[in-house]
């Protein structure tokens, strides 16, 4: 890690987390744990929830194309979280109605009782869109959530209705160019978000800025290998998962309004990072700590992100490789032990002109200014 000056604010972040057992919390987050100790501001995802096994599952939302119901026990998820120094956590996910309002309920009780900050669900969508604030070396910090992956109807909140807080986006395909020339060949994919959802999301971050110094927006949205598998009809291994135009669009509005870092998640893999004027966006933090769940390869490696503000509001973005072991521990990895993933950045990021400097033990992410042209075959 690098040394900071005391007027630093170093902000870190992770992507998904699910604890479905109990685990020593001194081993639960490997050696990642003395980072996420040493952040400023801490934050994470909370893939599931909080529930006991009394509460129904959510029926037909595995009909509706997910992955199915994640129930995590309370106790070690919460405990887990506060020794990791988890500042606050986002709640607004494709997990967050699972079961039901019950579900959501205890989920809730659980966080506050640990007295550990959630952004993204409430009991009604005031609570949802509202951000958490937190304090750190004299500034002050605007935490907001949403997710643009849910089942309609069930899972946003209303005016008295339990649920998260949703941005949501519709899909066309149009044919592929070559089509005549290559049949088969996949379409072109156009998502846009909802317009009228995008301005509720704009005025959240306004009424957040005013209120705060530093706006981070956590998003669950874009897609899996794992849903693209079953559309393809092709192995898992080889199928696509990257950035949505209608991720990019949230991403660079939500800026334009006034947010300074995007932490993304849902893909369960790593996926570009952006500098959109002079702020990061992190697609794709990927898997940090995975219980329970059976992953590939390719989702047990990810990031922990860092972005160090100096007293100027200058920027350094920087990640630090990890892997997630078979027992479902992240570690991180050394920059010789993690070249191989640093080099996927590159080309994940590629389209964004980012490029990546080892630092120590340290990968800063910088923007260039010549574009990088992919290689055509």
């Amino acid at each position: 890690m690098s040394k900071k000056s005391d007027s630093t604010l170093r902000i870190v972040m992770v992507g998904d987390v699910i604890i479905t057992e109990a685990i020593d919390p001194e081993i639960a987050f490997g050696n990642t744990l003395p980072i996420l100790q040493n952040g400023d501001i801490t934050l994470a995802n909370v893939e599931g929830v909080i529930c006991d096994e009394s509460v129904s599952s959510l029926p037909g939302k595995t009909e509706s194309g997910s992955g199915g119901h994640v129930r995590m026990p309370s106790g070690p998820i919460e405990n887990i979280l506060k020794l990791a120094n988890v500042n606050a956590v986002s709640t607004a996910n494709n997990h967050t109605m699972d079961f039901g309002e019950e579900g959501l309920i205890q989920t809730l009780n659980a966080l506050d009782k640990a007295k550990i900050p959630h952004a993204g669900s409430g009991m009604n969508i005031n609570d949802a869109h509202k951000p958490v604030y937190l304090e750190s070396k004299g500034r002050r910090i605007g935490f907001l959530s949403y997710t643009s992956c849910y089942v309609p109807l069930t899972f946003p909140a209303g005016e008295n209705k339990p649920g998260c807080a949703v941005v949501n986006a519709q899909t066309a395909y149009e044919a592929s160019y070559n089509a005549p020339y290559q049949p088969g060949s996949i379409p072109r994919i156009i998502s846009w978000a909802n317009p009228e959802h995008l301005e509720v999301m704009k005025e959240d971050v306004r009424k957040a800025k005013i209120n705060s110094d530093i706006v981070i927006i956590s998003w669950h949205w874009g897609q899996t290998a794992r849903g693209n598998a079953r559309s393809l009809g092709v192995p898992v291994e080889i199928a696509p998962c990257y950035v949505t135009e209608y991720q990019e669009e949230m991403a660079h509005t939500a800026i334009d309004a006034g947010a300074d870092i995007i932490m993304g998640h849902h893909p369960h893999e790593p996926q570009g990072i952006e500098i959109y004027k002079g702020k990061p966006i992190f697609y794709s933090l990927g898997n940090f700590s995975f219980g329970g769940t059976a992953i590939r390869s390719i989702e047990r490696d990810s990031c922990i992100a860092q972005v160090d503000i100096d007293s100027l509001g200058r920027k350094r973005v920087s990640i630090l490789p990890i892997r997630i072991s078979s027992e479902n521990i992240p570690n991180v990895l050394t920059p010789r032990q993690g070249k191989s993933l640093i080099q996927y950045y590159g080309i994940l990021s590629r389209k964004y002109q980012t490029i990546f400097k080892t630092v120590g033990k340290e990968v800063v992410a910088k923007k260039i200014n010549t574009k990088i042209e992919a290689p055509v075959y």
